[in-house]
């Protein structure tokens, strides 16, 4: 590095020694200056760098940047915004992609210009696409999807990033930067709020990739966030203990007390405040934060600095509450200053941390004994928290919502709360969590007619409340798929199995058919801490003891389902000696049935809940019910297909030629089969096509238009990105099928089609809407680009030859979507200005602006 500085000073490129913050503030503004009124953006398509003294420079400025990383992080910094001001002021090099990602990075993390900083991180990609610079893209993505993309855009986006970040380090032999993107990945994915025990399965296979690696240091780190993983999933005997299968902290002491790690000690300290939070134990969380806080200048930036503040001012307020005079004082002046900085990021990234904001103003508002606004922060908090998907959060809102009722004395409201915390627990897979709650609310949870109304416990069905569209339809089409493509019946009941348990909330299943004698016999036994363990032949029901042969009895005889959300104290099974015995909580039982001929039985339980088989849960297996069925009695088909099979050639094994022949017979069956299984491919493809496109143009249709509409509404709605729609009418068409028939209108119909789709790009989406008038729904573009989109599409219209007919124009009108529009009144602006465009003489384009419409 000395060589490196010595050459630079040579070169009349000087780096101050020391390289003292005050320094780096400096080359802050020399950047600030170089970019000036240009765009961000815009600096893609700066020059590509020819000087050779400022290529030689680049080069050595990327030579050092790694020996400085790692010996000092301010000379570190001095030398890539050197490398961003000669790309500013020479042009663009491969090294610049870098560059401009680590100035993102600094823009986040030290001057929180996150709006800028998200720019360039765009920047950063860009370039390195365009110069295809690969080298960097381990380095490029992990700054871009660890520093700066959460402070603008969900966490859970940086996922996929993060694994291609890995695989490009593996590939260009960037081992520090493969196992640095592995590691944020797995720690990103704990706090995307994902499934517990698939988060464990990510670490347990990015552990083993760090180790072969040979990354120690960043192994520790993953190691100290993999035993948390485990001490919410009930792993360790204490949860507050960072002991257990994947690190010791009794073993590992030396790390976080030599501190020649400062990132390992701020890890240990910050994952013994989360769990020490979540667990109530307030006083040691205050301790370790206040450590993990000595440490927070190690992780600027990254997302564990909001989190550390959230989890921090949780557990202040949590001791406030409690607390007297100068004490109490001291913790909420410290909780103040965090509020600020929440607020914030929740400006900045709501999806991230809103509902994180709002939490900690419902517990300051408890604290002060300001009810009314307590109450409506707990429940903003606990809807933005499952809006965005942070289940986690979810359950911590509801959590402390209810601890606050509960203080109230409001034991009803209270009930409700922490029986939501307690399902949304479960749904994360924080078993240990889940076990703490019943252990101190036990009997509150308790289910009893005095605090909770209930359906007619005598009812043994319920009906689903919940509107068809709740469901992601694509995902139910996608699972009935994969139900339909499976013939061979051990793998098929093994999938039905697997795709029931995580998508019904069940923690054991069973799946039960008739065997040839009209037994009922268990054909699956599945439990979600385990995988699917099949049990074929296993007898009789009744020599089973670990489900309610009665409810599967009563339900292959009736055709009904039972549905009990509290199974010990509602329906008619309660006398039942298996419920008496096991007091499970939640049982669902369904029949499966193909045209009205009973196929199975589908008996589900959550012993860790009650009302654990809610709506939706019920609708979706109502959807892929049938599709079960039908599956299972194809391949119980062929399955007594290959039964006959076997037995023919058994009993026909000395006469060769009839067994060739029985072995034809079976390839042309699989062969008719697979001709069967194409076809109905095929069909819906077909069928696909047909419900969404024009049967003439092959445009999309009105019903499709719609569709998409609702699609980009909501996007345009919550990136604040503007909307305009094109129509376009073909001038003096009815001549044209007056004069030369419908059939030449026909091709000049699919002609304009073709003319449509060419011009307009690939994010539109261009459909008929009847006759000869069409619409093309332009995403991302305000009515000055629709109007040029617009303008570009007449001028194709205009100088093409149509058949027979030859040259035709087309009258637009353009709209661009305004607060409160629908579909409809967009189309009436755009179909306005469109007829202003006939009238003026059309071949020509109107833009629907409010001036006109008034």
């Amino acid at each position: 590095m000395e060589a490196g500085l010595e050459f630079l000073d040579g070169l009349d490129i000087h780096f101050p020694q020391p390289a003292e913050p005050q320094y780096i503030g400096e080359s802050l503004a020399h950047i600030s200056k170089a970019v000036g009124e240009r765009s961000i953006d815009s600096l893609s398509e700066l020059p590509k760098m020819t000087d050779p003294r400022a290529l030689v420079i680049m080069d050595t400025l990327t030579a050092l940047a790694s020996p400085a990383y790692n010996s000092s992080p301010e000379l570190f910094l001095l030398v890539v915004l050197k490398q961003v001001e000669l790309s500013l002021t020479h042009g663009n090099a491969a090294d610049s992609a870098f560059a401009y990602s680590t100035y993102a990075l600094v823009l986040c993390a030290v001057e929180e210009r996150y709006d800028d900083g998200d720019a360039f991180g765009r920047l950063s990609i860009d370039l390195m696409e365009r110069l295809n610079a690969q080298s960097f893209k381990a380095k490029i993505y992990l700054d871009v999807y660890l520093f700066v993309h959460h402070w603008k855009h969900p966490l859970r986006e940086t996922l996929q990033p993060l694994l291609q970040a890995y695989r490009s380090g593996l590939d260009q032999g960037d081992l520090l930067f493969a196992a640095l993107s592995a590691h944020v990945y797995c720690h990103h994915t704990l706090f995307s709020a994902r499934y517990l025990p698939e988060t464990a399965e990510e670490f347990t296979t990015y552990h083993t990739a760090i180790a072969r690696l040979d990354q120690q240091a960043v192994l520790h780190w993953t190691e100290i966030f993999q035993q948390t993983v485990f001490n919410l999933m009930s792993r360790n005997e204490d949860p507050l203990t960072l002991s257990g299968t994947a690190f010791n902290e009794v073993d590992k002491a030396h790390l976080f007390k030599e501190e020649n790690d400062k990132t390992v000690c701020f890890l240990y300290y910050f994952n013994k405040l989360i769990l020490c939070c979540l667990f109530e134990a307030h006083d040691q969380a205050l301790a370790h934060a206040q450590r993990a806080e000595e440490y927070l200048h190690s992780v600027m930036g990254i997302i564990h600095v909001p989190l550390c503040r959230f989890y921090a001012a949780l557990t202040r307020l949590a001791l406030a509450g409690a607390a007297e005079g100068a004490q109490r004082e001291i913790l909420l002046a410290e909780v103040d200053s965090y509020r600020e900085q929440l607020r914030r990021w929740a400006d900045s990234a709501p999806m991230n941390y809103a509902h994180k904001y709002l939490l900690v103003e419902a517990e300051v508002r408890r604290v002060l004994e300001e009810s009314d606004k307590a109450e409506l922060y707990y429940d903003r908090a606990v809807t933005l928290a499952a809006k965005n998907g942070y289940t986690h959060d979810e359950a911590l809102a509801n959590e402390l919502a209810g601890r606050y009722y509960l203080g109230k004395g409001r034991l009803k409201i209270a009930r409700l709360y922490l029986r939501d915390a307690l399902y949304a627990y479960s749904r994360w897979g924080a078993e240990a969590k889940v076990q703490a709650l019943q252990e101190k609310y036990g009997e509150l949870l308790a289910v009893a007619e005095d605090y909770m109304v209930r359906p007619d416990p005598k009812a043994l069905t319920r009906s689903s409340e919940t509107p068809m569209h709740s469901l992601d339809l694509t995902s139910v089409l996608k699972v009935s798929q994969i139900i339909a493509g499976e013939i061979v019946l051990e793998r098929l009941l093994d999938k039905v199995m697997n795709i029931v348990m995580e998508n019904a909330g069940a923690q054991r299943g069973f799946l039960i058919r008739g065997d040839k004698e009209g037994r009922l016999c268990v054909e699956v036994k599945a439990e979600l801490a385990a995988k699917t363990k099949k049990v074929f032949k296993a007898g009789p029901l009744e020599t089973r003891n670990d489900l309610s042969a009665a409810i599967v009895h009563y339900v292959a005889r009736t055709r009904k389902k039972v549905v009990l959300l509290d199974a010990t104290n509602e329906g008619m099974f309660t006398a039942d000696p298996y419920v008496l015995e096991h007091s499970p909580k939640s049982i669902l039982c369904m029949p499966l049935s193909n045209r009205g001929q009973f196929t199975a039985v589908l008996y589900l339980e959550n012993n860790l809940i009650t009302d654990a088989f809610t709506p939706k849960h019920l609708e979706l297996l109502n959807l892929l019910s049938s599709q079960m069925a039908v599956s299972i009695e194809n391949a119980k088909l062929y399955v007594g297909l290959e039964e006959r099979v076997a037995e023919r050639t058994e009993q026909l094994n000395d006469k060769v030629e009839e067994l060739s022949h029985a072995y034809e017979t079976l390839k042309q069956t699989q062969s008719e089969l697979e001709h069967a299984n194409a076809k109905l491919e095929r069909d819906k493809e077909l069928l696909q096509e047909l419900s969404s496109t024009d049967r003439l143009t092959k445009l999309y249709n009105r019903a499709k238009l719609e569709e998409l509409f609702e699609y980009e509404l909501n996007q345009s709605r919550r990136y604040d990105t503007p909307l305009s729609l094109i129509m376009v009418d073909l001038d003096h068409f009815k001549a044209v099928n007056d004069t030369y028939g419908h059939h030449t209108g026909d091709l000049v119909l699919k002609e304009m089609a073709a003319i449509l789709t060419c011009s307009s790009r690939d994010s539109d989406a261009v459909a008929r809407w009847g006759g000869e008038e069409f619409l093309i729904l332009a995403p991302k573009t305000d009515i000055d680009h629709a109007a040029q989109l617009a303008e570009k599409i007449r001028a194709a219209v205009e100088a093409h030859t149509f058949p027979e007919v030859g040259k035709k124009t087309g009258s637009f009108g353009v709209a661009c979507y305004r607060e409160q529009d629908t579909l409809i009144s967009l189309l009436q602006r755009a179909d306005l200005a469109m007829y202003k465009a006939k009238k003026g003489g059309r071949n020509r384009v109107v833009v629907g602006r409010e001036e006109i419409e008034a």
